[in-house]
């Protein structure tokens, strides 16, 4: 997001392979795995143990009691192991070692992404989706055609089509990635009201299972089974339109309406008696938790991939002040590497030169109460 919200800025179209394996992690080859694992440096004891833990597999399907005879399993990773993605990963790595475009890739969640401006950019991209495709054939991990999918962003986007094995790629405005909604006006609307929907319907769940509600027990149930709905990969999605925004709060205000000695309490009262905040600021709160943690190095991200420090010298604030790029729309205006630029700089230096994250927490909660932030 933060690739393509910097390339619409500069007025470039973008387009968005998202690729399907084929049952991915029970077709990955053992011998041709523990091959990929040798060239990577994995040897001796090692090598061995995990050969050993991937071979000797047997299995059999059993229908009505009736049950089929057992046959080895010489292909694929255990589901629901630790080290099963590992080995996926490590077995799928290079899938982009010779292509031009980037590739994101998230055990078997593969996307290919790149600026699309003219036929000659949209057929380097094409070549790019076939060195993919004989990739996968040489590699046995065939993709499912009928489920990969492209996305055209950008509004002067010539909208290209690409194929693969000669087989044309579906177009949507809409991909669920990694649990998000991605829609191709990058707005986060959709993605809101889904978040809304799986928060209202935990929270029937609970009304319908339980009989009495006190107040701690919604509070605890709502924070547990409920806000993570509202909050998860918040970064990446979080809304600025006050209709989405409205979106999301109504289901806390629906929740904090459940314990019934508060149902006439008006919403912010509630939220004081509860300990709670508003969603907008949990929002906030996260923004700058993940901004400490790039700027101190404690997340696996680049801190130039999306901030730089501000060059002025001020004598006021805190000495790890950012600065904001210009913004020419909205989408990129309202995106966490340039939202956050004005709320981070304005944080006391106690706060932000705190020595773990926990400590930025704790000072960062203390100076939204000072402030009276609900």
């Amino acid at each position: 997001m933060e690739d393509v919200t910097s390339s619409l800025n500069r007025q470039r179209s973008v387009d968005v392979v998202f690729l399907d394996f084929q049952k991915a992690f029970d077709k990955v080859p053992h011998q041709r795995l523990l091959l990929r694992l040798k060239s990577m440096g994995v040897i001796g004891n090692l090598l061995s143990w995990i050969g050993n833990w991937l071979g000797n597999r047997e299995q059999r399907v059993v229908i009505n009691g009736c049950a089929s005879s057992w046959q080895n399993v010489t292909s694929g990773v255990p589901q629901g192991s630790v080290l099963g993605p590992l080995l996926f990963v490590a077995y799928i790595n290079d899938i982009d070692g010779d292509i031009l475009c980037t590739a994101k890739k998230f055990a078997d969640d593969t996307k290919l992404y790149s600026e699309v401006s003219s036929k000659s950019d949209s057929e380097k991209f094409q070549a790019d989706l076939d060195k993919i495709f004989s990739w996968s054939q040489g590699w046995q991990m065939l993709f499912n055609i009928d489920k990969c999918k492209v996305m055209h962003i950008g509004s002067s986007n010539q909208k290209f089509t690409y194929n693969l094995n000669g087989v044309e790629l579906q177009e949507v405005s809409v991909e669920r990635d990694l649990g998000i909604y991605i829609d191709s006006s990058l707005q986060p609307s959709k993605h809101c009201l889904e978040a809304a929907k799986r928060g209202n319907r935990v929270l029937g769940m609970i009304k319908r299972n339980f009989s009495f509600l006190k107040e701690d027990i919604v509070v605890r149930l709502y924070k547990q089974l409920v806000r993570p709905h509202l909050e998860y990969a918040v970064q990446a999605w979080n809304p600025y339109f006050a209709k989405d925004k409205e979106v999301l709060e109504k289901v806390q205000r629906r929740a904090t309406r459940m314990i019934s000695s508060l149902k006439r309490v008006p919403y912010y009262r509630r939220l004081q008696l509860l300990n709670l905040t508003t969603l907008e600021l949990r929002r906030l709160r996260g923004d700058l938790i993940q901004v400490f943690k790039i700027v101190y190095g404690f997340d696996n991200l680049s801190f130039t991939d999306f901030f730089m420090f501000a060059k002025l010298v001020c004598t006021r604030g805190h000495c790890l002040k950012l600065q904001k790029s210009h913004s020419r729309i909205n989408i990129r205006h309202n995106f966490f590497s340039n939202r956050v630029v004005n709320e981070w700089n304005s944080l006391p230096e106690k706060v932000v030169l705190a020595s773990s994250v926990n400590g930025f927490k704790n000072a960062l909660d203390k100076h939204f109460k000072h402030c009276n932030r609900v």
